[in-house]
């Protein structure tokens, strides 16, 4: 299984995945930053931790469908395009196999992205001078939650486009799971729970 993993990582080498989420994480982060920094400015009592991991959490909403989209989609799509699932099934390999070493791949790409929202809202919070210690619990908690939430979100992107050959759809249904997070507080309580994108 260490040896298919490490396939998908030796595959997608030359595609840059990790730059195109450092691009999103970016914008995303600058927009969350520039969100906060007004909400202090206007408001003193708001720079506190809380601030800043609320602001990415909701931010995660809407980009965190869109990169698990792209990502598995880039992953999966070059099975596609080289016509190469005869070859891999002929192997010894199982599919399951297949599936979870290019679920593995996605996710710890993911999970790079998240440990570096991390990053920046902690020298975000060092720089703005946010009172009390560093809050452990809380950064481990949205750690934990936004992963939780990725794990589901690329389960359900991978199996479209492993499904399906044309990724646009995915890349779609990205989209629409992006929109769907974005706007989740105008959904009923009790009808948040039917999408995955909410829990983000």
């Amino acid at each position: 299984m260490i040896k298919i993993v490490g396939l998908e990582f030796f595959k997608i080498r030359r595609k840059k995945i990790w730059i195109m989420i450092l691009l999103f994480l970016l914008v995303e982060m600058l927009w969350a930053f520039l969100s906060t920094s007004r909400s202090i400015s206007s408001h003193s009592d708001h720079a506190v931790w809380e601030s800043i991991i609320f602001s990415v959490s909701s931010m995660n909403g809407l980009f965190i469908p869109i990169i698990s989209a792209i990502v598995v989609s880039r992953i999966c799509d070059m099975e596609h395009k080289g016509v190469t699932w005869k070859m891999l099934v002929a192997t010894n390999v199982d599919r399951r196999q297949l599936y979870a070493a290019k679920y593995i791949c996605a996710n710890s790409l993911l999970l790079f992205g998240i440990l570096t929202q991390m990053l920046l809202m902690i020298v975000f919070g060092l720089v703005k001078g946010f009172p009390r210690d560093l809050p452990i619990e809380l950064l481990i908690r949205f750690m934990a939650g936004t992963l939780l939430t990725t794990l589901a979100v690329t389960a359900l992107q991978q199996w479209i486009s492993l499904a399906i050959k044309n990724q646009t759809f995915s890349l779609c249904l990205g989209m629409l799971g992006g929109f769907i997070g974005m706007t989740a507080g105008l959904f009923p309580a009790a009808f948040r729970h039917i999408f995955i994108w909410l829990i983000i």
